[in-house]
């Protein structure tokens, strides 16, 4: 059974989300309908701590689309984004600067951003099962087993991420998928399929995620405990 998707309820929901991230900060990278990285070390309201800023997000969110939302806060995007994982629904996770190395030492390998299940396997093959195994490896060791990414692999291992939040990133990908009965091995047989469609799968499969809006990764200088 198919249920048609409200767009213009979605579009609704999505710009007022949006509209809330800008109250803070004009650094806002969606990476997502329901997820997001904001910087917010220099924010419009002046507000210290980053996590605090968090809070009041996560607040009007909820007080004006009655969506919850978690959140991450951190030094980085890579340590923002592991950090949104930790207490969902509706949480908020904080990693400050000195907790940060301890924090992806003990970070399962498959919980890491950017490694996926193939990759973890082979880690996993290598010895490598924790964020303390990973940071163990050379950057020789780490390149020649997982080529160009094994910069990157290095780098988390050591909580190290300066990619910049992008304010007017251009997404430069995306996919879903469908099922048939049967098999299709036939190019053209495939392209006859497509009009069958009852409504455009991809945007079904994006619009569906906004039940709640997932993660908000808030990267700031300026973190408090939680």
């Amino acid at each position: 059974m198919f249920v048609r998707p409200r767009f213009d309820v979605y579009r609704e929901i999505s710009a007022a989300i949006h509209a809330i991230f800008k109250r803070y900060s004009d650094l806002v990278e969606g990476v997502a309908l329901d997820e997001a990285y904001l910087d917010v070390t220099e924010n419009k309201q002046s507000i210290p701590y980053a996590s605090t800023i968090a809070r009041h997000i996560k607040t009007a969110i909820f007080q004006e689309t009655k969506l919850t939302a978690t959140a991450g806060v951190s030094i980085n995007k890579f340590l923002a984004k592991m950090a949104s994982g930790q207490n969902k629904p509706n949480g908020l996770t904080v990693i400050l600067p000195e907790q940060a190395i301890a924090f992806v030492e003990q970070l399962p390998i498959e919980k890491f951003h950017g490694i996926g299940e193939v990759t973890a396997a082979k880690m996993h093959s290598l010895g490598i099962h924790s964020g303390a195994d990973l940071k163990g490896r050379s950057l020789t060791e780490l390149t020649h087993h997982f080529g160009k990414a094994g910069h990157y692999y290095y780098r988390i291992a050591r909580a190290e991420d300066d990619r910049p939040v992008e304010a007017n990133r251009v997404r430069k990908s995306i996919g879903a998928e469908t099922s048939f009965a049967r098999d299709l091995s036939d190019h053209s047989e495939m392209l006859k399929m497509l009009p069958e469609m009852p409504e455009p799968i991809l945007l079904t499969q994006i619009f569906a995620k906004l039940t709640s809006l997932g993660r908000i990764h808030t990267v700031s200088t300026g973190v408090e405990p939680s």
